[in-house]
């Protein structure tokens, strides 16, 4: 529960305004340090947290402007047109990318389908709040979701992706 309280007060101090910003900054870092125990870089453009999981693999997090794919993202799977990332998560051999488009749903989906048609599908799903789709290609697991709930009405695209290794 500290935990949880340290880091929510570092991202409540993280959005306010620049009067105090390097302050904020360095208290922010701190904060996210404790409460998850990796490495933590606030910037103008967004937050970067290193840390190792439960199993000893490093696990990177990053959010904002900043945000941009690890070295070791699959090259099969694309990024939607003139996406926007905003967060990118990395542990292992998976991955969690999350974008921003101001194309709706159907076009998101439409788009995976068609680009990663080589791929198995596994599950379709379309509801109120969400359209999803899980594919499969060898050992490589791709689940797209889009979401109307983003910013300016925009579609959120979730991208999680996982590797089994041999």
């Amino acid at each position: 529960m500290k935990r949880l309280a340290l880091l929510s007060l570092a991202v409540l101090l993280l959005s306010t305004g620049a009067g105090c910003r390097k302050l904020t900054q360095r208290f922010t870092e701190k904060a996210i340090e404790k409460a998850t125990g990796g490495a933590v870089e606030v910037k103008d453009d967004g937050v970067s947290i290193q840390a190792t999981g439960q199993d000893g693999e490093p696990a990177v997090f990053s959010a904002g402007r900043g945000s941009k794919l690890p070295e070791d993202f699959p090259k099969e799977v694309p990024l939607y047109p003139g996406a926007k990332i905003t967060a990118v998560m990395s542990m292992g051999a998976g991955h969690t990318v999350t974008l921003t488009t101001s194309d709706d749903r159907d076009a998101v989906i439409g788009y995976y389908k068609k680009q990663l048609s080589g791929f198995k599908q596994l599950m379709a799903a379309d509801t109120e709040e969400a359209q999803l789709l899980s594919l499969q290609k060898d050992k490589l697991t791709v689940n797209v979701s889009a979401s109307r709930n983003g910013p300016q009405g925009q579609t959120v695209i979730a991208l999680v992706i996982s590797r089994q290794e041999s």
